[in-house]
């Protein structure tokens, strides 16, 4: 009966469940949250991808100076052998900034730090209960920084805890708490509710959530996400036939990392940009599959202190850019 009942949830719990991990997850990592949000046991025993972005040289605003990126992700995923009603799913992410630039920050006349790491391994726990409620829980250990793992106060804890209640056939209520030692208020309650508006459409609509899935026709999928404060996605998806898929998307993140030596340890360096992405993807094989993206960023910037009104007084403004890459992906 417990296996029926994954089945059975599958398509009602798609974004109620995995909006949720998106909270906890850093920007690099939210592309591929679908592995946390079946029901069911994933069917993949390890995912894997690296993908680098090399941005054009732009001018700093006010400051003699100019501005070069390079960025590079890892996302590792193990699944453990689940049981009937239970799974557990172990993560590594790692997001490493290369910036070429002598630009130094406004208020503090401090140099930016020239690389910037953010290293997490992760695991989760999902359990659905008898009476068809689904329990969780996420938990991330990691250092975000210029020297990450210098000392302990570069070392972040974040997670997300998690309880959706079946309301009528295919809806549900969904509570969670979010908690995240690098933002400046570390503890985020949420409560939402998932609907299920047709067969192809879904939506949570809550405290402090939002996000909307639909699927018009079999080979095109919209897909809209919302968490606070600077986590907003949005992603249109056309699968040609096999082997190529084109999409289209815009990202608004944000990254904190702690320098390393600071002399506040509240204070954080955020990374801030928007970006509008064109993405075409060709699948050698069901395991394997290469893409390639470029696209244009704006409103980007970087600020340091202990809260968001300190780091937009003390920050560098940095210009538009154009941005390529590519990204491999495997699975078994």
């Amino acid at each position: 009966m417990v296996r029926q009942a994954w089945a059975f949830l599958a398509p009602r719990v798609l974004l109620s469940t995995g909006f949720v991990f998106v909270a906890c997850w850093s920007a690099s990592a939210q592309d591929d949250f679908r592995l946390w949000i079946s029901p069911r046991p994933n069917e993949f025993s390890v995912k894997a991808s690296a993908a680098t972005t090399l941005y054009s040289k732009e001018d700093i605003a006010d400051q003699d100076a100019d501005f070069e990126a390079a960025r590079h992700d890892l996302n590792l995923r193990f699944r453990l052998e689940p049981a009937a009603e239970s799974e557990w799913l172990l993560s590594l992410d790692a997001e490493s900034w290369s910036l070429d630039s002598p630009a130094r920050f406004d208020e503090s006349g401090l140099r930016l730090p020239q690389e910037l790491h953010q290293v997490a391994a992760g695991v989760t726990y999902r359990r659905l209960l008898e009476n068809d409620w689904l329990l969780g829980q996420n938990l991330q250990l990691g250092s975000a920084s210029d020297k990450p793992f210098d000392s302990a106060e570069e070392i972040f804890i974040r997670g997300t805890t998690f309880l959706k209640l079946p309301s009528g056939r295919y809806n549900a209520w969904l509570m969670f708490l979010n908690f995240d030692t690098q933002r400046e208020f570390p503890v985020l309650p949420g409560l939402a509710y998932q609907a299920v508006l047709a067969e192809n459409l879904f939506a949570v609509v809550g405290v402090p959530v939002l996000a909307v899935e639909w699927q018009p026709v079999k080979t095109t999928y919209f897909g809209l996400s919302y968490f606070p404060v600077k986590q907003l996605n949005a992603r249109l998806t056309h699968r040609f036939g096999e082997p190529w898929t084109a999409t289209a998307s815009f990202h608004w993140d944000s990254s904190l990392f702690s320098r390393a030596g600071r002399d506040d340890k509240d204070d954080r360096i955020e990374f801030e940009e928007k970006r509008v992405q064109l993405e075409l993807a060709y699948s050698f094989t069901e395991q394997l599959s290469l893409a390639a993206h470029g696209g244009y960023a704006f409103g980007r910037r970087l600020g340091e202190g202990d809260d968001y009104n300190e780091r937009s007084e003390n920050d560098i403004d940095i210009g538009d850019a154009w941005f390529g890459g590519a990204e491999l992906r495997w699975r078994l």
